[in-house]
């Protein structure tokens, strides 16, 4: 036969367990990171895929804008890597109505 306990807590000690069983949980979280496969794409698909020439990806992978890798005289690029090098730029109109950059 199951006993049932009823216990009353104020408001302020209800959310205070709350926190402590959050907080406690959160600690021994591991969170679970998928495992991308580095899939490795040669400069012509590259520059395809970014939609620039291959002398713009080579110019931005000397500067460092893109991360490549040299296996003997082949450059190689990891496609997951190309896509995290795209930043997001946020224009701003100015006062005359033309948008700055």
């Amino acid at each position: 036969m199951n006993k049932t306990i009823i216990y009353t807590y104020s408001p302020e000690d209800l959310e205070k367990i709350i926190r402590d069983c959050i907080k406690s949980e959160l600690a021994n979280f591991t969170p679970q990171i998928p495992t991308q496969s580095k899939k490795f794409i040669c400069r012509k698909k590259t520059a395809s895929i970014l939609g620039i020439s291959l002398v713009t990806l080579g110019d931005y992978c000397k500067r460092g804008i893109i991360p490549s890798y040299r296996i003997g005289s082949k450059v190689l690029f990891i496609e997951s890597e190309i896509i995290e090098s795209v930043t997001l730029v946020k224009s701003v109109k100015n006062k005359k109505g033309g948008i700055e950059l």
